[in-house]
């Protein structure tokens, strides 16, 4: 069962301030980037036709690099000896393994209070695994998920919502 428009709307219009939030974040680092405009699906049986190829293009001297903003709402964590579990959920192996019009950077997990999050580099994509047919949170199937160890993360700061 998926849900309603109007909640699944409301869960990508949140997302979309987290990626704003570390957007902000990486630019006063320093990171040239671009975000892309958000566009919300009509309906959810529609979703697939609105997806997006990432959500923060890195900008760099040889071309784009797509990061990916995860939001660990039910999670909170400051280092990343204090995630609660050994192992990274990355994202669905799916969303990973299709063609991609730029390459990986790296994925970012932000934690619940908004406050900090674990980036995993794309370098470590040799060290991830795959755990199979997980129930996927959003409809009720399975999907394979890559999971990274936490010990392969590093753990940053976010600057404030606006």
């Amino acid at each position: 069962m998926t849900k309603p428009a109007g909640e699944f709307n409301a869960i990508v219009t949140h997302s979309d301030s987290v990626v704003h939030q570390v957007g902000k974040t990486l630019t006063y680092l320093g990171y040239k980037i671009e975000i892309p405009n958000l566009v919300l699906s009509p309906t959810v049986e529609d979703r697939w036709k609105y997806t997006d190829d990432g959500d923060i293009y890195l900008i760099k001297r040889n071309g784009k690099e797509r990061i990916e903003v995860k939001y660990s709402y039910k999670l909170d964590f400051f280092s990343e000896d204090q995630f609660p579990y050994t192992f990274v959920i990355i994202d669905e192996k799916y969303k990973i393994d299709k063609p991609h019009k730029y390459p990986l950077n790296c994925y970012i997990s932000v934690n619940k209070s908004r406050t900090g999050c674990l980036r995993i580099p794309a370098s470590t994509r040799d060290n991830w695994i795959v755990r199979e047919g997980v129930p996927d949170s959003r409809e009720i199937r399975l999907a394979d998920q890559y999971l990274v160890h936490r010990a392969l993360t590093k753990f940053f700061w976010l600057l404030p919502p606006d």
